[in-house]
């Protein structure tokens, strides 16, 4: 990209921006992706076997158990169980729901894609519960998008579906549910899971996005760019501190952070690793320099409570967090001198 075409694409960046903002959507705050950092597989799995539990404090009965039985089309189940719900205790499996008449293994599946054992769980159950009538041995895949191929012998339901109705079971019952916490946690509960499984992008969005997608091409040829000019900066400075012939870098894409790793001596056991944030979650600092070092570094600030070990070796870990470009270049020379 010449710098001709740099600078008319700069020239037209505030209104770029103002269309990114615009298709940008706006996820709605819970208590649980507040408190508890965004969704986590297990801990939702804690929630909706909770919820599942009749018998359980949050007085809301079988709501949610028989939400779920009409979603797999088992409406002819009674919903009560025999025991609270099971996590992970059959051979590891997400929930498994205990009846007198019937049996449901759920595996809950939200960002990750169904690569488990799944006939070794379907023999568990089988095994456990040979005396459950076999039609009544139900395994069932909580998850936004059908597998491709299907599992033999799951059945898989759309968590998408399954949350709009317990909102709508809810909705039917509110006359008659006291409005407690419980039911607070439960609404917080639904949204979180509701926004984690929501489509990519909405048609509105996808439309807007096709329409520009050259120019958010040519951006994104301009990020690269950028990120090439600053590898070859960061290269600059690590030059004034460590001979060239010490000298190797790589670029990786770390989650939502570009991490720039520069690597003064061969092995590993040396390193640092300059952090390019991409904004997406809130109070993310802007920059950060992370090093790695067999040495323990006395003195050298914000000492990480982890190890990392590459080929076999511990290394110590130390972070610092920047929002200014110079600072943290400033301590990216700090960290480099520190481990030589």
């Amino acid at each position: 990209m010449t710098e001709e075409e740099i600078n008319e694409l700069l020239q037209q960046f505030p209104e770029m921006r103002k269309l990114v903002a615009h298709l940008l959507r706006r996820h709605v705050d819970t208590i649980l992706n507040v408190g508890g950092r965004g969704y986590y597989e297990n801990p939702m799995s804690d929630l909706l076997a909770f919820f599942l539990d009749p018998s359980a404090c949050h007085g809301l009965g079988d709501l949610v158990l028989s939400t779920l039985l009409r979603s797999l089309e088992r409406n002819d189940l009674n919903p009560i169980l025999t025991g609270p719900p099971i996590r992970e205790d059959v051979n590891r499996i997400d929930i498994v729901l205990p009846s007198e008449n019937f049996v449901i293994a759920i595996e809950n599946k939200i960002h990750h894609g169904p690569n488990n054992p799944f006939d070794a769980y379907r023999e568990a159950i089988n095994r456990q519960y040979a005396k459950i009538p076999e039609k009544n041995r139900i395994f069932c895949l909580l998850a936004p998008r059908q597998p491709h191929p299907a599992i033999p012998c799951w059945q898989w339901l759309d968590t998408r579906r399954l949350i709009a109705l317990i909102w709508e079971e809810l909705g039917h019952r509110q006359r008659h549910v006291e409005h407690t916490k419980w039911v607070l946690l439960l609404q917080e509960f639904l949204k979180t899971v509701e926004q984690e499984t929501m489509p990519i992008m909405n048609d509105y969005q996808f439309g807007e996005i096709a329409d520009n997608y050259k120019q958010f091409a040519k951006f994104e040829r301009l990020r690269w760019q950028f990120i090439d000019s600053l590898k070859e900066k960061l290269r600059e400075l690590a030059l004034q501190i460590v001979p060239i012939g010490g000298l190797s870098e790589e670029v990786q894409k770390w989650g939502n952070a570009i991490a720039i790793s520069i690597m003064p001596y061969a092995g590993n056991l040396q390193k640092i690793s300059f952090l390019l944030y991409d904004g997406q979650v809130p109070n993310e600092p802007r920059y950060a320099i992370q090093l790695y070092s067999l040495a323990e570094l006395v003195g050298f600030p914000h000492v990480s409570n982890w190890r990392e070990t590459v080929n076999g070796n511990q290394l110590y870990v130390y972070r610092n967090d920047y929002n200014d470009l110079d600072a943290a270049f400033g301590g990216f020379q700090q960290a480099l001198t520190a481990i030589l």
